[in-house]
């Protein structure tokens, strides 16, 4: 299966998402950017060139709907409901019930048209991950766009609800906040500047598959492993979901970052300090060690666990889909007197004496 695709984690947090992405922002005036101008990250836009799309791999769901199936029985008794919960979560946040849509439909339908439906399968070990919006299958290792859902509070947010609206967010096409790479001093190394904000204390050595990955690799692989995510990739090491995302000739970002409040740290794509790390966890009770923690200038405090979507996750999706909620927003019932046909739609009424036309 290409990681670029889907992507399954063998954690305690065990969140994947597509590999290889890239980030997708409107343009900005570096001169006049302030704290509220998030960078969003998430995949790219179809006509608006390659700086803002990963390739062919990956776009956004046609007029923001999502027609998905589960992959069996157990699966739709499992998650049906954690799923429709999920969604409604975004709803609950901002997000437009009224354009964003996940439509449910027969399993007949969706494997016969594999490549342009979601299909969600269950696991009882608490793996979870979501392909990064409606990728381009690719069969027989990505026969189109899935989702794998666990019920486990212990992995993730802690929280089943949470946890599956991350999975969504993906779906839509959101990638990790923790993954843009002018968050983190690495990527220094790469553009020759010392202006990029570093975000994080990442410590690699803490996280659950890191000790096996040590024994079957040696050090010198792992060391690279922790710094760079096609090293991580090489080996199927967790790191990969963590690791700045570098994607040359994709990546736009302003030129410098210098402060905290250029992260999002209420957002739901942002993993909590735990996730990923070796321990054991349960609602209240995170003993994971941490993989993740926020740079306050010399100090570090824990990224927290979050149980719902932020605004500017809601504003991030707002702006993938801008096109399909303008398209909503333009549309004028015939009943309405603004709309040039309503004339005639009333005269139709009245000879039908109000009956179903």
């Amino acid at each position: 299966m290409q990681s670029q695709h889907f992507c399954l984690i063998f954690l305690l947090c065990a969140w994947r998402s597509l590999a290889g992405h890239a980030s997708w922002e409107q343009p900005v005036d570096n001169s006049t950017m302030l704290h509220h101008d998030k960078r969003y990250f998430t995949v790219g836009i179809p006509g608006q060139g390659t700086a803002n799309s990963i390739g062919e791999n990956s776009q956004p769901w046609p007029n923001a709907k999502i027609r998905y199936c589960f992959a069996d029985d157990e699966a739709e008794t499992e998650l049906n409901d954690h799923v429709i919960s999920g969604m409604q979560l975004w709803y609950e946040h901002g997000l437009n019930e009224n354009v964003f849509k996940m439509v449910k439909i027969g399993r007949t339908e969706c494997m016969g048209d594999r490549a342009n439906h979601l299909v969600v399968s269950y696991n009882g070990q608490g793996h979870l991950g979501s392909s990064v919006g409606k990728i381009v299958a690719n069969p027989p290792d990505q026969p189109g766009p899935s989702m794998m859902l666990s019920t486990l509070d212990s992995v993730g947010m802690l929280d089943v609800r949470a946890n599956v609206a991350h999975e969504i967010g993906h779906a839509w096409g959101l990638l990790h906040e923790h993954q843009r790479p002018n968050l983190w001093s690495a990527f220094n190394y790469f553009t020759g500047s010392s202006q990029y904000y570093d975000a994080f204390l990442f410590t690699c050595q803490n996280m659950r598959d890191y000790q096996a990955k040590l024994a079957e690799h040696g050090q010198g692989v792992m060391d690279n492993a922790c710094k760079l995510r096609s090293a991580a990739e090489a080996i199927d090491f967790s790191a990969k979901e963590y690791l700045p995302i570098l994607a040359r000739g994709v990546f736009r970002e302003p030129d410098f970052i210098t402060s905290p409040d250029a992260v999002d740290w209420d957002s739901l794509m942002l993993y909590a300090s735990g996730c990923g790390g070796a321990g054991v966890a349960s609602p209240g009770n995170d003993q994971r060690a941490p993989v993740l923690q926020r740079r306050d200038g010399t100090a570090l405090s824990p990224i927290v666990l979050k149980t719902q979507p932020s605004v500017m996750d809601v504003a991030a999706l707002s702006a993938l889909y801008a096109e399909a909620e303008r398209s909503m927003s333009d549309m004028t019932l015939l009943m309405d007197p603004k709309h040039p046909k309503n004339s005639r739609f009333r005269d139709l009424f009245k000879s039908s004496s109000g009956r179903c036309l």
